[in-house]
């Protein structure tokens, strides 16, 4: 798995984390819809501030207060998922449901694509 660390779009001063599948991209148009306004990816210099991981570390849970957390329908594929743990070089496997408690999850969103076949690029318009 991994986390999306975007500007929340309900307080920009205060990071959003959506835990993704690492096989998908992010549909700017779903997420759009989903959070009424475009996704802005954190900046490096941002992701430790507003997260309290590095870069490549950031974890789902044990963020600073106010972080809204959210899981991705393509996670729901597996049994067991692993999302980074803090640090660029941990991670921690965890059902769905520990994920769901551990990270206080808000909810369940659909913003990624190229999981499902009806989502997948189409090769023709490449």
């Amino acid at each position: 798995a991994k986390t999306l660390a975007v500007g929340d779009p309900e307080d920009p001063a205060k990071a959003l984390l959506i835990v993704v599948a690492g096989d998908t991209k992010l549909h700017n148009g779903s997420f759009k819809r989903r959070f009424g306004a475009k996704p802005r990816m954190l900046s490096a210099e941002q992701v430790e501030p507003l997260t309290g991981h590095p870069v490549g570390g950031v974890c789902p849970f044990a963020n600073p207060p106010g972080t809204r957390v959210f899981g991705d329908e393509s996670l729901r594929r597996f049994e067991v998922v692993y999302p980074a743990a803090g640090s660029p070089n941990a991670a921690i496997g965890l059902t769905l449901a520990d994920l769901e408690q551990l990270s206080g999850a808000q909810g369940w969103v659909d913003i990624t694509s190229g999981w499902r076949a009806d989502l997948a690029p189409d090769a023709s318009n490449r």
